[in-house]
């Protein structure tokens, strides 16, 4: 029973992250705009993608105040929630990196050489 109850807890807070985060974005434009004491990007300080498991737990932990008792107990569930976050993320981006190659070769004969070049220079520099 309280495993079950601390999943919909993680699972609600973890909700409330990516609705507030959602919200905060949509506040400022919709891509981050500025820095406004904030990382890179409007993003956290200390953001870093690779580590989005430690981002995330932080989050969570800050947003919900919980006290050093409720971390131990969140702690399984949270890095879970990560891990899966982090694997769909991955998939994202190999579905998008599919899509994106396909276009170049769509648009392949219908640019210009040096707008492929030019492409392929976004692109090389996107991937940074």
């Amino acid at each position: 029973m309280k495993t079950k109850q601390l999943v919909k807890i993680a699972l609600v807070s973890l909700l409330l992250t990516v609705g507030l985060t959602g919200a905060s974005i949509a506040q400022r434009g919709g891509h981050g705009g500025g820095h406004h004491g904030k990382g890179h990007s409007g993003r956290d300080k200390g953001y870093d993608q690779k580590d989005g498991k430690r981002n995330l737990s932080d989050k969570i932990y800050r947003i919900t105040q919980a006290d050093s008792v409720q971390k131990v107990k969140m702690k399984p569930l949270v890095d879970k929630a990560a891990k899966r976050m982090e694997t769909l993320r991955a998939s994202y981006q190999a579905q998008e990196k599919k899509v994106l190659d396909s276009l170049r070769t769509k648009l392949k004969p219908i640019l210009k050489e040096d707008q492929m070049k030019r492409l392929d220079e976004f692109g090389n520099r996107s991937r940074k």
